[in-house]
């Protein structure tokens, strides 16, 4: 009799191992299965951030280039004056939903603004410098984004 108990309880183990060896496979499965589908989601959530993001860049830059050349802006060059190259940026900025513009010459000296705050010594910032390569300089403000972007290439 203790021979027929200890093979029913050497079944029994068994059987309780080959139960758990399946659900554990099951779980791995429903798992990974989860995870696969998180890491899709990620991965278009990014992708269309990305777009996004490169779009917004793309429309600062076509504004800067679009704007620059504007005779308001062109003439502070010359000693003009400074009120209808405001006036021009306000509207600007309201039109494209800009918190803020400023026309800026290639030392970093602020020529003309959309409002009466203006960013000190851009001349000196690392996004001032990207900026003046070509490429749009960025740099993250407590409630907005300070965008650079040169108009003249």
């Amino acid at each position: 009799m203790s021979s027929k108990s200890s093979s029913l309880r050497g079944l029994a183990a068994l059987y309780i191992a080959c139960i758990a060896a399946v659900s554990a496979g099951v779980w791995h499965t429903g798992f990974r299965q989860g995870l696969d589908q998180i890491a899709r989601r990620g991965e278009a959530g990014l992708s269309l951030a990305a777009d996004r993001l490169t779009a917004q860049l793309q429309h600062h830059a076509e504004v800067a280039v679009l704007t620059a050349d504007h005779p308001a802006l062109a003439a502070l060059h010359d000693g003009g004056e400074r009120a209808p190259a405001d006036a021009l940026l306000l509207d600007v900025a309201d039109k494209t939903s800009a918190l803020t513009m400023h026309y800026v010459d290639a030392s970093g000296r602020v020529l003309a603004a959309s409002g009466p705050r203006t960013p000190e010594a851009l001349g000196d910032s690392a996004y001032f410098r990207r900026a003046m390569q070509g490429a749009c300089g960025e740099r993250d403000l407590r409630r907005a984004r300070l965008v650079l972007c040169r108009a003249d290439l």
